[in-house]
C-alpha cells in the first residue's frame, strides 16, 4: 500500500482571498447600515453613498472569488 500524500497547505492567494472577501462583506454591511439610515433621515446623499459602497463591495467580492477560483 502507498503512504497517503502529506497534507497540502492552502496557498497563498486563497488566504488572500479570504481577506479581500471578508472586506467585501464589511464594506456590504456598511452599506445596508447606511442605506438604514438615509432611509430614516430621508438624506439621498448618504443613499447615494451607500449604493456605491454597495457597488464597490460587489467589485471586492468578486475579486476575491476570482482569486480564490485561480489559487
Amino acid at each position: 500500500m502507498y503512504p497517503p500524500p502529506p497534507p497540502q497547505k492552502p496557498s497563498r492567494a486563497s488566504g488572500r482571498a479570504g481577506i479581500i472577501a471578508a472586506l467585501g462583506l464589511v464594506g456590504v454591511v456598511i452599506a445596508v447600515v447606511l442605506l438604514i439610515l438615509a432611509i430614516l433621515v430621508d438624506v439621498p446623499a448618504i443613499g447615494a453613498l451607500a449604493v456605491l459602497l454597495g457597488l464597490g463591495a460587489g467589485v471586492v467580492t468578486v475579486v476575491a472569488g476570482v482569486l480564490w477560483i485561480v489559487s
